[in-house]
């Protein structure tokens, strides 16, 4: 992947350049919240791949150069794939907050990321 500058960083770019670290992070947040009991019920592997599922058809959808209205068809994927995660982790016995937790989780782990990109 090509240097990008301060000027030009995308939302996709700093996910593709920090693809792996991120993924452990978002993962490492996930399991750490207080309650939760998803890898009870379900393998971290199994978590490790919708997550990483998950932020290829996001980083796909911010190549496309939306950001900003999740009905447009670039989020086609990623909305279906969250509606499958909530589906999977529901016959798992993973809670619905559970779930939102493990969604939410990667804000939490993508802000730095962001931040540390955009201040360089």
């Amino acid at each position: 992947m090509p240097k990008q500058t301060k000027k030009h960083m995308t939302i996709a770019g700093i996910i593709g350049q920090n693809r792996k670290a991120l993924l452990k992070d978002w993962l490492d947040k996930t399991v750490a919240i207080e309650g939760t009991h998803v890898l009870e019920l379900m393998t971290r592997q199994q978590l490790e791949t919708q997550a990483a599922e998950l932020l290829r058809a996001l980083t796909t959808a911010f190549k496309a150069g939306q950001h900003m209205d999740i009905t447009a068809p670039e989020f086609a994927d990623p909305v279906a794939m969250l509606r499958d995660i909530s589906a999977s982790h529901a016959q798992q016995g993973v809670t619905s907050s559970e779930t939102a937790l493990f969604i939410l989780s990667l804000k939490d782990a993508l802000l730095p990321y962001l931040q540390k990109a955009l201040s360089k």
